[in-house]
């Protein structure tokens, strides 16, 4: 018998007083279908499968924030990054984000990025842990 793919209990509490919707989800590890929300306005939780995936939001037409996580269930990870977006600035470099993840920790705050904060945690052991995740305004 198969065992269960690696699913995370995700909580992502957004405070910064902006809507955040959903751009694009990569799943590095784990089945292809998503259950990301497509907009984030206050709170939500959702389970998504795979083990190692990131998820995309825009934000204010000219923003991105990026939220990464590996859940191996031995050495959990979160890694996030805010950038500018729209026409002659960033693109989201996937290979460069799973890089920083492997690097991260069970904990991880961006600082003040363009005005905006990412405050992620992640149980640091299990197959379905928690990650908490919290989107705001910076100080």
């Amino acid at each position: 018998m198969a065992a269960e793919p690696a699913s995370t209990n995700v909580q992502f509490t957004n405070f910064s007083g902006e809507i955040v919707k959903l751009n694009s989800v990569n799943i590095w590890d784990g089945p292809g279908m998503s259950n990301v929300p497509l907009v984030i306005d206050g709170q939500t939780m959702f389970t998504q499968t795979g083990s190692v995936a990131g998820i995309e939001y825009k934000f204010k037409h000219d923003y991105t924030l990026v939220v990464a996580w590996i859940n191996n269930g031995v050495s959990n990870k979160v890694y996030a990054q805010i950038l500018p977006s729209g026409p002659g600035t960033y693109t989201v470099q996937w290979a460069q984000i799973k890089r920083k993840l492997e690097k991260s920790d069970d904990k991880y705050d961006t600082g003040n990025q363009y005005g905006y904060d990412c405050d992620l945690g992640i149980e640091p052991t299990g197959n379905a842990p928690k990650m908490v995740v919290t989107f705001k305004k910076a100080p």
